[in-house]
């Protein structure tokens, strides 16, 4: 499968948006980006057997030290030009971004542990930490698409678990990768190895929600 025009050494350069598909490629990878669908995925996990003060605190806990600290630091590094974007596109600098996510995310823990957070919220931080240390050491050497390994995770992850209307989400990772490729961050060959990681740790943890 041919690279892309403007591949650099760790993948494709970002395009600069010229077209209305190229707006929508944009608006698609930024509204569906990890930090999202992540987050959906815990407030679900925690708030899925009853809303109550525990299950909100909780997801909180989950998300903040998940997911708001870490992306609160990484912007304010991209701003000082210590990153190269907020979604961190250069692969060399992924590794100490993800191993600081992991810290973070193993305080949170810790205090869901306190909390006795549901044990749906557990699983899905497990299966989140599993697949950042598998993109991680992926991206040691290639990288791929950890944009859409998320969205794969997430979507199998709410597909499997509560069925119904939750099929309809199969069809994000699909967007999301269309929305990579397009705005030439990634090549299709990122992209779908990305999205069967995803699908693969879904799978794996999958089986502790039912």
């Amino acid at each position: 499968m041919p690279d892309l025009p403007g591949r650099a050494a760790s993948g494709p350069v970002a395009a600069t948006p010229h077209t209305a598909v190229d707006r929508i490629a944009r608006a698609a990878s930024e509204v569906l980006a990890p930090p999202f669908l992540a987050s959906l995925l815990m407030a679900i996990a925690a708030l899925a057997s009853g809303v109550s003060g525990r299950t909100v605190l909780a997801a909180a806990v989950a998300i903040g030290f998940t997911i708001v600290a870490p992306m609160a630091v990484i912007v304010v590094l991209a701003r000082r030009g210590r990153l190269s974007g907020h979604y961190v596109p250069e692969r060399t600098e992924r590794t100490p971004v993800y191993v600081g996510t992991l810290v973070s995310g193993g305080v949170g823990m810790v205090l869901l542990v306190l909390l006795r957070a549901p044990h749906a919220l557990f699983v899905v931080m497990g299966g989140i930490a599993t697949g950042l240390v598998a993109v991680l050491l992926v991206n040691l050497w290639w990288k791929i698409s950890a944009h859409t390994a998320v969205a794969a995770s997430v979507a199998v992850t709410l597909a499997g678990w509560l069925g119904g209307p939750w099929w309809m989400m199969l069809t994000v990772p699909v967007v999301v990768g269309w929305s990579r490729v397009r705005m030439r961050v990634h090549t299709r060959g990122q992209v779908i190895v990305g999205g069967l990681l995803g699908v693969a740790v879904a799978l794996v943890w999958l089986p502790l929600l039912r």
